[in-house]
């Protein structure tokens, strides 16, 4: 005979009522009745019933409702540039409840830093002169589906010998685009060595 077990059944689980009602709460629950040491796939709980706080905390983290936001969501790096697809609101915070700073356009390009996805959203923030701005690049069903996202760009370095005319060309750009998507002229000197944008 196993430990625990009882003598009047050879079952070690005992359902006796698939809608119990209780005093203190609704509809019907699911009532059961353990005769032996089982644990699901090997765990020990070691929360004790009599702890209240910590059967609140274990059940907490169970139940995705709660109003305490998670801890779990960690901002990570990320220096991207997006185009948005439509307008997006700016907030003082990556929550849909923190205040507009602005509406954005469709259009605008926005500079990122960290992204973040929390509240079922991807949130990202933008560097600003006094502090930060977030927005949603998209419901974490589909975290883009506001922006078009511009990370991944082409690099060329810079050979001897090379000029702006040589790389427009081999790139299929003009030598201004490829300039200005520089951040510079045609008339800014480059140097072996020097990375450039050309997609």
């Amino acid at each position: 005979v196993m430990s625990g077990q009882k003598w009047y059944t050879n079952n070690n689980a005992w359902q006796w009522s698939g809608s119990a009602h209780f005093r203190i709460s609704y509809g019907g629950f699911d009532v059961s009745q353990l005769y032996t040491d089982y644990y699901t796939a090997g765990q020990k709980s070691t929360v004790k019933p009599t702890n209240k706080d910590a059967v609140k905390a274990n059940n907490q983290g169970a139940n995705k409702n709660t109003s305490k936001p998670s801890t779990s969501a960690k901002w990570v790096k990320e220096a991207k540039t997006y185009t948005l697809k439509t307008a997006v609101k700016l907030r003082t915070g990556a929550s849909t409840s923190s205040n507009a700073i602005t509406i954005l356009p469709a259009g605008t390009t926005v500079k990122t830093d960290q992204a973040i996805i929390q509240g079922g959203y991807r949130w990202v923030r933008q560097p600003r002169s006094h502090g930060y701005g977030y927005l949603a690049t998209g419901p974490a069903s589909n975290t883009l589906e506001y922006v078009k996202s511009g990370a991944a760009h082409t690099y060329y370095t810079v050979k001897s010998g090379d000029s702006w005319w040589a790389i427009a060309q081999r790139n299929g750009l003009s030598m201004t685009t490829l300039a200005s998507q520089n951040g510079k002229t045609i008339y800014t000197t480059i140097y072996p060595g020097q990375r450039l944008v050309v997609r």
